[in-house]
């Protein structure tokens, strides 16, 4: 007898908790509607719009759907750039993307910058002797006609001096040239052709006897 009632008095707890949970997901269905009835325009005047019958019922259907088995709706993803979430979501959506690509674009900038091969600064291969260009001599040449000669201006002292030293320094490349080819005669070196313009400074202006 003791069972019996035992087991009526669970049968009627769980029956008492059920009609609670039922009328809670009630409320929150009811809500529910109300919302979307808000947002399509509908202020939930039931019985007035087929359309908002539809809505109602439908939600209706899918609320049972919902209590019959986890309790509350299945979790879903969210766009963040969907315009419903309001603007503040998507400018935060794409805020991030934004982000993430100028990070992309800084990291590859900084991998390229960083990894540029290393300046030559001997005229030949100390492994096989051939010469080749080498930055660490321009910069020589180059030091050379800026700071040592300066300006070298058309018919000045400064542009005869730097035709010179190009002259010579072009001169010394083509007999290392011609040395590393007596000494290396199986390596392919560069021939050495050399052609000076002189200018004697006079201009002929034919048009203005015309």
């Amino acid at each position: 007898m003791s069972t019996m009632n035992t087991a009526l008095k669970q049968r009627h707890l769980k029956t008492t908790l059920e009609n609670v949970i039922d009328e809670s997901l009630s409320t929150i269905d009811d809500l529910d509607i109300q919302s979307i009835a808000h947002l399509t325009g509908n202020k939930g005047k039931r019985g007035d719009d087929s359309d908002g019958d539809d809505i109602n019922h439908n939600n209706s259907i899918h609320g049972k759907r919902a209590r019959r088995g986890i309790l509350g709706t299945p979790l879903t993803w969210t766009n963040p750039f969907n315009e419903r979430h309001g603007p503040k979501n998507a400018l935060s959506g794409w805020a991030v993307f934004l982000g993430f690509l100028a990070l992309i674009i800084m990291t590859s900038f900084q991998l390229q910058y960083h990894n540029l091969p290393t300046p030559v600064l001997t005229g030949s291969d100390p492994l096989t002797g051939q010469p080749h260009f080498s930055e660490g001599n321009v910069r020589k040449v180059v030091h050379h006609l800026s700071s040592n000669i300066g300006w070298r201006l058309v018919g000045t002292a400064q542009e005869l001096e730097a035709k010179t030293y190009l002259i010579r320094e072009l001169e010394s490349l083509r007999e290392q040239s011609r040395i590393h080819a007596l000494q290396h005669p199986e390596l392919t070196l560069p021939n050495f052709d050399m052609w000076v313009q002189v200018d004697d400074g006079s201009h002929r202006f034919d048009f203005m006897s015309k």
